[in-house]
């Protein structure tokens, strides 16, 4: 549902939602083993959870500048169980209730080439957690945080840059804070952690743009971390998948991309890198330079066609407690449109060179685990599109709690 109008030189947008979501898994297994016998397992589990959230920003003008302000409103329950038939792991009950109020302000004031924006955000949340039935009040949190934003950019001519600084929040998905153990296998369990907390991340970023070609350098600073963690369980030879918050991380990461245009030839090349500093007992994959290189290319044929080779590389890439090993893998595509790009036939090759192999490792306590696996990514696709009324377009709205809904 939403709103949008002018009062004067006020501009109201107004956006609610609502959202339902329910799964169901259900597990039969059976174990075969020469040594330790045979046996079967059976498993329940399940999660609902509905989410309302409404949001509104009003916007006048301030002199040269423009100031928006407004709140938004997230309420979020979430109800979880699971069910090992032969008890092997014990079961678990949670329900979540969270409501999130927030306030902010934004103010753009541009100054012949610059344009200067500074923005101020403040949330309260409230969350109740129970288990069986009854609250907890240990993993029950309250939260104030205020959140700020500020930038810099200047733009003149084929030049630009900006300079920015964001202090920005990750809350745990309510499936991770669910207090439940699943069973996978004798030797796997995987779990939630209801005594999760919120990650911060401190970003500051310098990017610059002339003609078609691009730049960005940026730093973050990652603190109270939420990571995905192996462990043994009870001290048994059973490898224990959580989540849990750790101590701090740092990434530096920079970009270049050039987009010319060659007259059919329109290419598009991007070089990546990134840096982890992690400082962990446990961490192997600390202060390792990534690389990825990219290689768009497109040609413009005449009578509509357009035909495209890309090719995409990546070294091992780190986390503070996974190493993913780099592959190499090429798509192709070629595109026909009819009748002023109402009609459009999309060809697509993906993994020609069968090289999009997902392989990583992660260094636990006392485990370590590792995944080598060909998930049959080497596909040829055909996609028919017709467009209906290609040349109107609709304002749909942007929604309210877009950041509470990717936490279900």
């Amino acid at each position: 549902l939403y709103y949008t109008g002018k009062l004067g030189n006020w501009s109201i947008d107004f956006n609610a939602s609502y959202l339902h979501m329910k799964y169901m898994l259900s597990q039969q297994s059976t174990e075969n083993s020469t040594e330790l016998g045979n046996r079967d397992v059976a498993s329940n589990g399940g999660q609902r959870s509905d989410l309302w959230a409404g949001k509104l920003v009003v916007t006048y003008p301030v002199g040269k500048g423009t100031l928006s302000f407004g709140s938004e409103y997230t309420h979020t329950k979430s109800v979880g169980f699971y069910v090992n038939n032969e008890n092997y792991v014990p079961v678990s009950s949670t329900k979540l209730c969270e409501a999130n109020i927030a306030g902010f302000a934004d103010f753009s004031l541009p100054f012949g080439h610059y344009e200067l924006d500074a923005g101020l955000r403040y949330e309260h949340v409230t969350t109740d957690y129970y288990s069986f039935g009854k609250r907890e009040q240990e993993p029950s949190r309250r939260y104030g945080n205020i959140f700020p934003n500020l930038s810099l950019s200047w733009d003149k001519n084929l030049w630009s840059w900006q300079l920015s600084y964001t202090m920005k929040t990750s809350r745990p998905g309510y499936n991770n804070l669910r207090n439940f153990m699943q069973y996978d296998s004798r030797y796997l369990y995987e779990g939630g952690n209801p005594y999760l907390r919120p990650e911060y991340t401190y970003n500051v970023e310098l990017s610059f743009e002339h003609k078609w070609l691009s730049a960005s350098v940026d730093y973050d600073y990652v603190h109270k971390p939420m990571l995905h963690t192996f462990g043994l369980y009870d001290n048994q030879e059973i490898a224990y998948f959580s989540v849990r918050n750790m101590g701090h991380y740092q990434i530096l990461s920079a970009s270049v991309t050039a987009s010319p245009t060659f007259s059919w030839y329109h290419p598009s090349w991007e070089i990546d890198y990134s840096q982890l500093f992690f400082r962990e007992p446990t961490s192997l994959c600390s202060n390792h330079p990534s690389f990825s290189f990219i290689l768009r290319n497109s040609l413009v044929i005449p009578h509509g066609w357009l035909a495209g080779i890309d090719l995409y590389g990546y070294t091992d890439s780190y986390e503070p407690i996974r190493r993913t090993a780099g592959l190499v893998t090429v798509n192709a595509r070629l595109r026909k449109s009819f009748f002023k790009n109402r009609l459009v036939f999309l060809l697509q090759a993906s993994d020609l060179t069968k090289g999009n192999r997902e392989r990583w490792t992660y260094y636990g306590t006392d485990v370590i685990s590792r995944k080598d696996a060909n998930n049959f990514t080497r596909s040829i696709s055909l996609t028919v599109t017709y467009n209906f009324n290609a040349s109107r377009s609709r304002y749909k709205g942007t929604g309210a709690g877009n950041e509470e809904k990717k936490r279900l």
